[in-house]
């Protein structure tokens, strides 16, 4: 199937999609609200546009610049929020009044079904647009509050205790793009620096959009600096976006990219690896993720810390000199309950795991990826303390 075919129907079915949803939306806060003539209308003529506006920004999302964001993407990519929780609520509110009207007894006649009707259809599409709104609000404050610093001490047993208290921040998942701008990334690059960071790795889906079109936005990660260096691999929207452009721009901000790679950093005497790997996916784009191959010529008596950006790279981990994998991708489900979605894909969704010999930490993502909203994880820089007990 060539990519031109792929884009139509995938355009085809988006589309499809957006208009059954927003056909659903019409008669539950339109029709079943039996709004005024003049409000009847434009509510009609909105939910009109939102089908057609959201394919289109979906699909070229990646190709505005960051500067766009707060007047055109933000609004709509809340919107798809709002889609979300619209669809949760109202969604469980018809099965529970189909359950209700299952039970009713069929002998039981109301004075005036009509009137009784209007009401339950306002007051369940009111509650719903009332608490769809509320939610898609907090998420959107608790997203755009930016992240946190999580600190976490990790005990790794085949670690050298001379290297013990090694303090390195993980970012992950920062998705620079339409919706997260240079100031977004000013901040990051500013907590991670008052964090004093030993070494600072990067762990993918640092973008979403050209080079071209981000090239400010991401020109303050040029300040992530730390003695023994900063290190980045590729996270799937890095494929998304334009791989080699990308490895190549990221290269000329002073990260090191581990492109299924690994290298050697001796501190006083003390030595270990640092690892990184293509993001798992990366064979349906041209390269491969290879653990064995970022793995070559290494001393198996050294321990290594591996960079890969999905948690479940760890099950292809044959290599028991790999003490510490840092992953990202999953943002912690991001806006409950995709939680419960993402571990059904991922061995791990967010913080420390012992997996065998192996510890791994995943970060919650230190952006968020399409509607600018986080419930409950608030997004996070990770302040990783290492005490090496070999």
């Amino acid at each position: 199937m060539t990519l031109t075919l792929t884009m139509a129907l995938w355009g085809l079915v988006s589309t499809t999609l957006a208009c059954l949803i927003h056909r659903y939306m019409w008669v539950r806060w339109v029709r079943d609200m039996h709004w005024p003539p003049l409000v009847h209308r434009l509510a009609t003529a909105f939910l009109v546009v939102m089908s057609a506006a959201l394919p289109a920004v979906m699909a070229l999302g990646r190709k505005l610049p960051s500067t766009w964001g707060p007047y055109f993407a933000i609004p709509l990519y809340m919107w798809i929020g709002i889609i979300f929780y619209f669809l949760l609520l109202m969604g469980s509110a018809d099965i529970g009044r189909w359950i209700a009207a299952r039970r009713r007894s069929s002998t039981s006649v109301h004075p005036d079904p009509e009137a009784r009707r209007r009401f339950i259809g306002r007051a369940v599409g009111g509650g719903v647009g009332l608490l769809s709104s509320s939610l898609a609000s907090a998420a959107f404050l608790e997203a755009k509050a930016g992240p946190t610093i999580e600190r976490v001490e990790v005990p790794l047993a085949r670690f050298p205790k001379a290297l013990s208290g090694l303090k390195i921040v993980q970012i992950s998942d920062l998705h620079v793009g339409p919706t997260i701008d240079k100031a977004y990334v000013e901040n990051v690059v500013r907590l991670a620096m008052e964090c004093q960071p030993d070494l600072i790795a990067v762990t993918g889906d640092l973008v979403d959009g050209t080079v071209e079109g981000l090239r400010d936005a991401v020109a303050p990660l040029a300040g992530l600096k730390a003695p023994l260096g900063t290190y980045y691999v590729s996270g799937n929207h890095e494929y998304y976006s334009g791989i080699e452009p990308w490895l190549a721009h990221v290269s000329s901000l002073g990260m090191e990219v581990l492109a299924n790679a690994h290298k050697l950093i001796s501190v006083n005497g003390a030595l270990f690896y640092i690892a990184g790997i293509h993001d798992y996916s990366a064979g349906r784009f041209g390269h491969v993720s290879d653990i064995d191959l970022a793995l070559k010529e290494s001393d198996a008596s050294i321990p290594t810390l591996l960079l890969a950006h999905q948690p479940r790279s760890i099950l292809d981990l044959k290599h028991p000199q790999v003490c510490l994998q840092l992953s990202g991708h999953t943002h912690a489900g991001q806006i409950w309950p995709f939680t419960y979605l993402v571990q059904l894909v991922q061995p791990y969704v967010q913080g420390l795991h012992a997996h065998g010999d192996c510890m791994i930490y995943v970060n919650r993502g230190t952006g968020y990826w399409g509607p600018p909203m986080r419930l409950p994880q608030r997004s996070e820089i990770t302040e990783l303390t290492l005490r090496g007990q070999a």
